[in-house]
């Protein structure tokens, strides 16, 4: 394996990004075997070469930034507690410089690969199975393949503990890792970027699962909202009476104006009897629909609005609009 050296060889940097974009990488194995659990598109080879042509790409997040932060803090637990000096390398396969792979850790002789996880999934899969998951083993063995190594190790960390599980090459793997990156050379890196096919995206239970969760947290939340925005209302009353009055609203150079609405009701059988005054041809029908079950209300608003106090006390003497709040009904 030949070892890259500047600032190709720095994984993170701008030249690595750059480099590895055409290569045949460890971490794009996955995707050739729909492998991948964080990818959304129905043909994942398809996405991978999206990806390659710089028609898709992978946004940092959270965890991406919390794993490159972890990452050397534990490949030095690892090489203390192995005896192992690793460091990060990236290389190329002797046979086919397509190939490579940037590494956690590679020690000196480069017949021993480590590869770290920052993931509470992974430390307990790990735990628990005592193997890599299934994707991550197709990104190792990618890494066996490229190196020529006699053996890695997947370093699972979580919460100030990491999980260790040793991999061995699987040579019937890492010939189907080869065949398969070989065949999507052929059928998707052949095409120019006008041709790929346009990516379908799949949902899948768990999205809507996400979704429904936080849907039901914002729902409750607007639930308890409102009724703490009814007891202020009422509060309002309370110190407004019916007037219209204004309150301060704190140092946010806003006011609350609250105003009492009394609701005005038609007396509507009044109405009709005046009608029926004026067409005595109607006073049959107009009587039965005096029949009709009624209910009087005794009701009014309370209407609160939030205006800026700086703008209603410009120079200028202009109405100045309102942002409308809320209104209630009691």
């Amino acid at each position: 394996m030949k070892i890259l050296e500047g600032n190709e060889a720095v994984q993170g940097s701008t030249e690595w990004k750059e480099y590895r974009k055409m290569k045949f990488s460890a971490s794009n194995a996955p995707y050739l075997f729909n492998m991948s659990p964080f990818c959304k598109y129905s043909d994942q080879s398809l996405y991978l070469a999206h990806l390659m042509r710089g028609l898709v790409v992978i946004k940092d997040n959270p965890r991406m930034s919390e794993g490159r932060i972890t990452e050397p803090i534990v490949r030095k637990m690892v090489s203390k507690d192995l005896g192992i000096d690793f460091r990060p390398a990236v290389g190329n396969m002797d046979k086919d410089d397509r190939f490579m792979a940037s590494f956690d850790g590679l020690n000196p002789s480069m017949d021993t690969v480590l590869e770290i996880k920052v993931s509470e999934h992974t430390f307990n899969y790990v735990k628990n199975n005592g193997t890599p998951p299934d994707h991550y083993m197709y990104q190792i063995q990618h890494q066996l393949l490229v190196s020529g190594a006699q053996k890695a190790y997947l370093a699972a960390y979580y919460d100030g503990e990491y999980e260790l599980c040793e991999v061995l090459p699987d040579k019937k793997m890492m010939k189907d890792i080869e065949k398969a990156w070989l065949k999507f050379d052929k059928e998707y890196l052949s095409l120019s970027p006008e041709e790929l096919p346009p990516l379908e995206k799949v949902i899948t239970k768990q999205d809507y699962v996400i979704l429904a969760s936080q849907y039901v947290d914002i729902y409750r939340q607007k639930g308890m909202l409102e009724k703490q925005m009814d007891i202020l209302k009422e509060k309002f009353v309370e110190i407004a009476g019916k007037e219209k009055i204004t309150i301060p609203a704190g140092d946010y150079g806003d006011k609350i104006m609250v105003s009492f609405i009394p609701k005005v009701t038609v007396g509507y059988k009044e109405v009709l009897s005046k009608i029926a005054e004026n067409n005595p041809d109607l006073a049959g029908e107009i009587e039965e629909l005096k029949t009709l079950n009624t209910k009087t209300t005794d009701s009014h608003r309370i209407d609160v609005r939030l205006t800026d106090i700086k703008k209603s006390t410009a120079v200028k003497e202009e109405k100045q609009p309102e942002r409308h709040l809320h209104k209630m009904a009691v």
